[in-house]
Parts: structure tokens; sequence; C-alpha cells
């Protein structure tokens, strides 16, 4: 997996919530802070902090991935479950497991940014009917020199 992009190290940027998520948060961004380990071979791992955002899960998450040439995809894995109540509130439910979110897009040597698209899958009740939905947005970051 080549790749002459070099990932190790600190990276901010956004993700903003798709249309399943309804006219309140639809478009929202929320910003994020990557702080990334190069392998090799195009591959990653490292740590994901969100902003704090009402909508956001405060939780520090995982991320491992790759990159192949101007692609990337990785993993963002939070340790426990979030959703936000009827009232509004943060919720941390420590007994299930957290969410898992694929993140893919494309580098812009011009801008010397990634961006693309995200979606997670949930049967979570606060989500959802019950059923398995897809919820998606899009994301950018940029390395911090």
């Amino acid at each position: 997996m080549a790749t002459s992009i070099s990932l190790g190290g600190q990276w901010v940027g956004y993700f903003s919530y798709g249309p399943e998520y309804g006219e309140e948060l639809y478009g929202e961004k929320v910003a994020f802070r990557l702080f990334l380990d190069d392998l090799g071979n195009g591959e990653f791992t490292g740590k994901c902090i969100d902003s704090e955002s009402k909508d956001s899960n405060p939780e520090t998450s995982i991320v491992k991935g790759f990159v192949v040439e101007d692609f990337i995809n990785f993993i963002k894995k939070y340790p426990s479950h979030f959703f936000i109540d009827e009232q509004g509130n943060n919720i941390i439910d420590e007994e299930k497991p957290g969410h898992l979110l694929t993140y893919t897009g494309l580098y812009d040597k011009k801008e010397k940014s990634f961006k693309g698209e995200w979606e997670i899958w949930t049967n979570d009740k606060h989500f959802t009917d019950g059923s398995f939905d897809v919820l998606t947005g899009i994301w950018a970051m940029e390395k911090v020199e």
C-alpha cells in the first residue's frame, strides 16, 4: 500500500451530519483532532477527540486505517455507546459497545487536505425505528504543520 502522504502527526478537521439526522442537525459541523502514528505501508493508527458539542460523543475514539495513493479509509471506534435522549441530554451507556464509523475520502494535493464521507450502521432505538439504518455525513481534515 504505497503512499507518499505522511500521516504521522496531528490533524484537525470536522465532520458534519447528513440528512438522516433531521433538520435540526443536518449540516452541523463538529470539529475534531486526530493524533496519528504512521505504521508504514500506508497503514496508520491513532486517537481522535471530537470538540465539545451538544450532539457529539465526548469520549476519545480509536482510529485505524490505510491510505493507497490518494485514497484514505479508516475506522473510528468509540469506547462506549452514546446517544441523545428525548430531553436532549448526552447519555453514555458503558454496558453497550461504542459506535463504529467508516470514513473514506481522497487527498487533495493542492489544498493538502483529505475530504470525504462517513457512515455508521445502526439499529439503535434512539436513532432509528429498530431496523438497521445507515447514517451518513461528510468530513475533511488537514495536517497541523
